[in-house]
This record gives C-alpha cells, sequence and structure tokens, in this order.
C-alpha cells in the first residue's frame, strides 16, 4: 500500500512481515522519486551539494526492504532465543551454586561444633 503526502511516498510493508514483530512494523518511509532529484541543500560555504539520482535513490525497491526487514527482525528472534538459553543455564547454575553455598556452611558448622565438643 502506498500514501502520498506532500513530496513523500508512505509504503507500508506489514504484510510481507511474519512473526511477532509484525505488529511493531507499521510503515516503511520513502522518498518520492520525482523530489529524491529535485533536493539540493547549500551549505555554508555556499557550495550545493550533488543532487540524488532519482534512478539510484529508488534501486532499493520495498521488496529489498521488507527481506532486510524480515532478516533483521529473524535474527533479532534468533538473538532472544539465544538470550533464553543463556539465562536459562545462568539461573540454574546459580541454583546450584546456591545449594552447594548452603550445604558448605552446614558443613562447616557441623565442624566447629563437633570441634567445640572435642575442646571441651
Amino acid at each position: 500500500r502506498v500514501k502520498r503526502e506532500g513530496g513523500r511516498q508512505t509504503v507500508s510493508a506489514v504484510s510481507g512481515i511474519t512473526g511477532k514483530h509484525r505488529g511493531i512494523v507499521k510503515e516503511a518511509s520513502v522518498m518520492s522519486a520525482e523530489n529524491a532529484g529535485k533536493r539540493q541543500r547549500v551549505g555554508g560555504d555556499g557550495l550545493a551539494a550533488v543532487a540524488i539520482d532519482p534512478a539510484k535513490t529508488s534501486a532499493t525497491s520495498s521488496a529489498d526492504l521488507v527481506s532486510m526487514l524480515n532478516q533483521a527482525l529473524d535474527r533479532i528472534d534468533s538473538l532472544e532465543s539465544q538470550h533464553e538459553e543463556v539465562k536459562a543455564s545462568v539461573e540454574s547454575k546459580t541454583r546450584d551454586l546456591m545449594e552447594d553455598t548452603c550445604r558448605i556452611k552446614e558443613t562447616y558448622k557441623a565442624l566447629q561444633a563437633s570441634m567445640e565438643r572435642e575442646t571441651k
């Protein structure tokens, strides 16, 4: 879906997005081809910036953008999954260490009590 607003086109790319991030990605904004060629900016030194060639700016199609976005979202999902695995592993190891610490403390207390009985 393409909407025109002023000199901009807004391409809605939601239909190509799947997974849990679909609702997050609403629209990809792209400058209109006719505006891209007309824009020039004059810097403080008085030199005009190079005009943007509309043929080059429209080279990245909305299908390409959707593809790149899907790849990025897949990578995010992969990283989130890895994060959950690492988090679960760390939590498990933390529980194990806490249990070991409790056992060591109990053993220490038992040794202290035993040594006190022997000294009496």
